[in-house]
């Protein structure tokens, strides 16, 4: 079950695009683990930024 904290981070990431919830839900699938540890694996893989965090902290500095 995902926590609310994994709920947003999963949802943002789909909206902004840098995956679908197909590829999500792939990712879980294979990998496993937390649904935290999952979208930062795939922010990882899809973005420069090493985290979630810091992927929306840059994302946040480019709105501003």
């Amino acid at each position: 079950m995902m926590t609310r904290e994994e709920i947003e981070m999963y949802d943002f990431t789909v909206e902004c695009g840098v995956c679908t919830a197909e590829e999500l839900n792939l990712v879980k699938n294979i990998k496993g683990g937390t649904w935290a540890e999952v979208i930062n694996t795939v922010i990882s893989v899809r973005t420069e930024y090493n985290s979630y965090e810091q992927w929306l902290q840059e994302f946040e500095e480019e709105e501003d």
